[in-house]
């Protein structure tokens, strides 16, 4: 009977001590998590400063456009995109982004949205 008796002290001991495991585990998991997040956003914010202009450019020559604000409203209610100079086809205007179609035989350069005679906003194009 003491044998029983040890076995299952033994046990409640084991069980405690996986649970405390489990607890330890989940400790380590949320903390790993935190610090992966906090990397990602500090990636992110360091990805965004780093391109030149006041928005983010992306699209394709004879594709698609995106213009993004890379923080807060800086559009106008409307107006032209131009890309080294030449305008762009424009489909949605919001105030921090404007979306459109690109000429076919655009190149990588300066992207610009005139907003009044003294502000213009400026952006980079990459074509690939």
């Amino acid at each position: 009977m003491a044998d029983v008796k040890e076995q299952a002290k033994q046990q409640e001991k084991d069980n405690a001590d996986r649970a405390a495991a489990v607890v330890g585990a989940k400790a380590v998991a949320e903390s790993i998590k935190k610090a992966a997040d906090a990397a990602v956003e500090g990636a992110e914010k360091s990805a965004v400063s780093s391109v030149p202009g006041d928005f983010l450019v992306s699209g394709t020559p004879g594709g698609r456009f995106e213009l993004h604000a890379k923080s807060g409203p800086i559009f106008s209610s409307s107006g032209s995109v131009f890309v080294n100079g030449k305008p762009q086809h424009t489909d949605e205007w919001g105030a921090s982004y404007i979306r459109g179609k690109l000429d076919a035989d655009v190149q990588s350069g300066e992207v610009t949205v005139p907003i009044d005679e003294k502000t213009v906003r400026r952006g980079y194009l990459k074509v690939a």
